[in-house]
């Protein structure tokens, strides 16, 4: 009897370690016949996804930017419009304002160059999806390229615009809010003008 108990045990062992060595024999087989029976995708099969991804990721740059400058358009002229809201009050209390004037006219001129090179770089990143990608023999990079320069010079006009606030039009609203200060009268104390009355 404990030589059929043995051998019962011996043989469930036997059987468990086959049963776990075949189980993942078939896992190995089935994860490597599943790899062989795979597409291979051709060499132009792989030009045409990257090309669609890059069309894609174009897409979505251009609608990122028009946001980008709609938000940027937005704060600039909201700015031109309380200048000259502020030029308009201080007209009518007859300050003198012609330095301000001045400069929202150069305010207006840089905040239209940047719509223009705004324009510009959007125009030139949506000729980029116009190329035939992988085809184009290098058009494609070079106008990628002409795209890149495009969006420094637009950067360069943001920094001029903040540069001329801060520089320019800031100075002069200060001055013209010391020219307020020297307009109001000197406001006296009734106690300060009977001691002037004394004397």
């Amino acid at each position: 009897m404990k030589k059929t108990i043995f051998k019962v045990i011996g043989l469930s062992v036997i059987l468990f370690l086959v049963a776990i060595f075949s189980v993942q024999a078939v896992a190995i087989d089935a994860s490597t016949t599943r790899d062989l029976f795979k597409p291979v995708a051709s060499a132009q099969e792989k030009i045409d996804q990257r090309c669609a991804f890059l069309t894609d990721k174009i897409a979505t740059k251009i609608r990122a930017y028009d946001a980008s400058k709609a938000r940027h358009a937005s704060a600039y002229n909201n700015l031109k419009d309380r200048l000259i809201k502020i030029v308009n009050q201080l007209d009518a209390r007859g300050l003198d304002t012609g330095d301000l004037k001045v400069d929202l006219i150069t305010l207006d001129q840089k905040i239209t160059k940047f719509a223009e090179d705004y324009r510009s770089y959007i125009n030139n990143l949506a000729e980029t999806k116009s190329y035939a990608c992988g085809h184009s023999q290098g058009e494609f990079a070079s106008q990628l390229k002409d795209t890149r320069a495009s969006m420094l010079i637009i950067k360069q006009d943001i920094v001029a615009i903040k540069s001329f606030y801060s520089t320019t039009i800031k100075p002069d609203l200060i001055a013209l809010k010391a020219q307020i200060r020297n307009l109001k009268p000197a406001t006296t104390t009734p106690a300060a003008a009977t001691s002037t009355a004394n004397n």
